[in-house]
């Protein structure tokens, strides 16, 4: 269940993400308009775009990924603590 919920998690945000690639890919198609007043502006536009996608996609799966991690790990010290409580109460009890 967990790693369905991590997929969907990741998938979900991934797409969103993608999403901005989308628009910086249509922003970069050729126009028959003489736009070299904006082209500077476009381009850089499309640099930070770039960028932001190269960091993001990599930081939501990524935290993702620990976020599932830490879960799992909460799961394992809960177990373990009930495991021990049981543990010290039949040693007490004989």
């Amino acid at each position: 269940m967990r790693a369905k919920q991590f997929l969907l998690k990741a998938i979900a945000a991934l797409a969103l993400v993608a999403g901005l690639g989308g628009g910086a890919a249509a922003q970069n198609r050729p126009v028959k308009i003489a736009y070299s007043a904006v082209s500077a502006g476009i381009a850089e536009a499309l640099v930070a775009t770039a960028v932001g996608l190269f960091v993001a996609i990599p930081a939501v799966w990524a935290f993702n990924y620990l976020t599932t991690r830490v879960e799992s790990f909460t799961v394992e010290m809960d177990n373990s603590a009930s495991e021990l409580i049981d543990y010290m109460a039949k040693k007490t009890a004989a």
